[in-house]
């Protein structure tokens, strides 16, 4: 029965094209590859030499080792690159470096769920993001220091 399966020209034909197929599909594509590459030659055009990561949108940056590509951006550890934003309570006003200079030198890291802030002169604030979201605090006015 298999013989006469085998044995049918359309069968032979289909079984040709198929194994064709597979040699070509490979060879097919190790070519354009290798036009790619020869036509686009790769040009090595700098290094990454560190990373940052900006917990507050225009406060200094954290070195970091490495990074980590979620859905919310990148990130290292709990700091997640520009999660925070500085706004003004009274008008919703957003700040960034641009209006307020001095937000780059505000050091900011996220530990165990406390967003720490620091100042150059050594204040410090944290804040308990566990309990923020405990409470539903959404007027920083009512924000305590940790």
């Amino acid at each position: 029965m298999a013989a006469d399966l085998f044995g049918r020209r359309d069968v032979r034909l289909g079984l040709a094209v198929a194994s064709s197929a597979l040699i070509a599909i490979p060879v097919y594509q190790y070519v354009r590859r290798a036009y790619f590459e020869w036509r686009y030659p790769w040009v090595e055009i700098g290094k990454v030499e560190h990373l940052y990561v900006y917990p507050i949108k225009s406060c200094k940056g954290n070195e970091v080792e490495t990074l980590k590509c979620e859905l919310l951006g990148p990130s290292s550890g709990e700091d997640f690159d520009r999660f925070f934003l500085v706004i003004d309570d009274e008008t919703n006003h957003f700040y960034t470096s641009r209006q307020m200079p001095k937000l780059m030198l505000l050091e900011a890291h996220v530990k165990e769920n406390v967003l720490e802030l620091r100042t150059p002169d050594g204040k410090q604030l944290g804040v308990n993001l566990e309990k923020i979201l405990k409470d539903h605090i959404t007027r920083p006015s009512t924000y305590t220091p940790v």
